[in-house]
């Protein structure tokens, strides 16, 4: 039995005048498209004064947080900071002036706007003498004599130094975090010298003041 080969049977085929041609049918499938990865959400982070004005943050006084913080971007329309995000949760928080805001837990949603708001308490320090305030001695910056907006984080304290007659004082103070508006309070400071029977001051000491603020250092 002889095995006719494709070659054979063209060459057959082309000399009595015919032509075949094969056609291989391809059979395209459509796959479905894959679905598209989550759409970004908005992360819009606000603050607000005790007087309900809005208080533009700074860039470097709005953070974010899922590993590692970074900055909240740029101001937007609403003038709060606006970041794009994938959606999750995300820890958020705020400073100004050398205080920083209690966190606040968001959860960015696909395709939405999340915002989160902060409001600072207007703090009046009543003192003779210049007072300074923020950083571990509470030397970073100068009060002066108006009132300030400022945040708490609710369990850390602001370092203060008052400094009267050449004399000076540290003492750490702190407020209740501002869940609204209108939130105010005014600490009344007074400087106490201990002396030794020499009339030598003594440093360290401890004093419990009248309000229930903590306990001051001379």
């Amino acid at each position: 039995m002889k095995t006719k080969t494709w070659g054979a049977v063209a060459r057959r085929l082309f000399r009595n005048g015919a032509v075949a041609v094969g056609i291989a049918a391809l059979t395209i499938t459509a796959l479905p498209a894959t679905a598209n990865a989550a759409e970004n959400g908005t992360l819009v982070v606000c603050a607000t004064d005790s007087a309900g004005q809005n208080v533009v943050l700074g860039g470097d006084q709005a953070w974010y947080q899922r590993g590692s913080s970074a900055y909240v971007g740029a101001v937007g329309e609403s003038g709060c900071r606006e970041q794009s995000l994938t959606p999750g949760a995300v820890k958020v928080w705020v400073g100004k002036d050398g205080t920083r805001s209690h966190i606040q837990d968001a959860v960015i949603e696909s395709g939405e706007t999340t915002r989160v708001d902060f409001y600072t308490t207007k703090v009046t320090i009543k003192f003779p003498g210049a007072v300074a305030f923020g950083g571990a001695q509470g030397d970073s910056a100068h009060w002066g004599s108006a009132p300030r907006e400022l945040f708490s984080t609710g369990t850390t304290p602001t370092m203060f130094r008052f400094t009267l007659g050449g004399k000076v004082a540290r003492t750490p103070i702190s407020w209740p975090v501002a869940n609204g508006t209108g939130k105010s309070v005014t600490k009344l400071v007074s400087m106490v010298q201990v002396l030794n029977g020499a009339g030598t001051g003594l440093e360290g000491v401890q004093v419990q003041p009248r309000s229930a603020d903590g306990v001051g250092r001379v």
